[in-house]
């Protein structure tokens, strides 16, 4: 009956904060990847690199000299290896928060082919002027906003022949993490401040049929999952909050701030930390 009365109190509670219009932003998304930009190369980096070097080793050459576009760059990491695999394109990179940015400048400085831009990725697409580039790309970023609405605006830049490629995270991704997240919603429905809707994609099939339907022929795919070990000398909540995972989250449940919360959060996720992986998609397509 407790878990019942929890489930009705968080429903009514989500229910009118949506009503309300007081739903997780892109602005929650900004101010949380600000705050991590300092510790997120060592705190989280280091476990994305691999896969993130292995889509970018199987990226065709652009379909000539037209530019390439970078969606969520954050700190730089693909935007330098796009740079020296493709010197000769121009690539323009975008991020939304301020401080990825600024230590993506510092990764790449010296590298005279990339101009930065903060922006939305959606708003970034949908503000493109420049001719169709000949490549769009995306590192771990767009199931943060809309896969379909990006898919779309990308199928109708992109150059006859371009690419579209991005690894992306499922749904059920970080499992232990979210599902924690959401018994701490149960746990505590009064201190729930804003309603989300996740945008990650279902499957690699229904990704691959989103691609097929916007006119793309999807040239590779993988779907994969990485295995994250914690830090074994910090607790997993702290080690979370430098990592960009939880990023806007805290505006739903103020995790940071609230010491009930927080040992909740943290009890709970302890028993679950040697199930805590990544559970991804790469694709590669090309605009028939």
């Amino acid at each position: 009956m407790a878990h019942v009365a929890s489930l009705l109190k968080l429903n009514a509670r989500v229910a009118k904060l949506a009503i309300s219009g007081q739903w997780m932003t892109r602005e929650d998304y900004r101010r949380g990847y600000d705050s991590v930009a300092p510790s997120y190369d060592n705190a989280w980096l280091k476990n994305l690199a691999p896969v993130t070097d292995h889509l970018i080793s199987r990226l065709p050459a652009p379909c000539g000299l037209f530019p390439i576009i970078e969606l969520g760059c954050g700190t730089g990491y693909s935007t330098e290896n796009l740079s020296r695999k493709f010197p000769d394109n121009r690539i323009f990179a975008s991020d939304i928060s301020d401080n990825m940015l600024s230590a993506a400048a510092r990764r790449t400085e010296g590298l005279k082919n990339i101009s930065y831009a903060r922006s939305d990725m959606l708003d970034f697409l949908r503000q493109w002027k420049d001719e169709a580039p000949s490549m769009i790309y995306s590192s771990w970023a767009i199931g943060y906003s809309k896969p379909s609405e990006i898919t779309k605006l990308s199928s109708r830049l992109l150059a006859r022949n371009g690419v579209f490629a991005f690894v992306v995270n499922l749904d059920d991704t970080l499992k232990p993490v979210f599902d924690t997240f959401q018994s701490c919603m149960f746990k505590f429905p009064g201190k729930v401040e804003k309603a989300l809707w996740p945008s990650f994609p279902q499957s690699l099939k229904t990704m691959i049929a989103l691609l097929e339907k916007n006119g793309f022929s999807v040239e590779w795919s993988e779907e994969g999952a990485k295995q994250i070990t914690p830090p074994q000398d910090t607790a997993i909540t702290d080690w979370l909050l430098q990592t960009g995972i939880l990023a806007g989250f805290d505006s739903v449940l103020p995790i940071k701030d609230d010491p009930a919360i927080r040992n909740f959060f943290e009890e709970r996720l302890q028993k679950e930390k040697d199930r805590i992986s990544h559970h991804y998609i790469s694709a590669i397509a090309v605009k028939k």
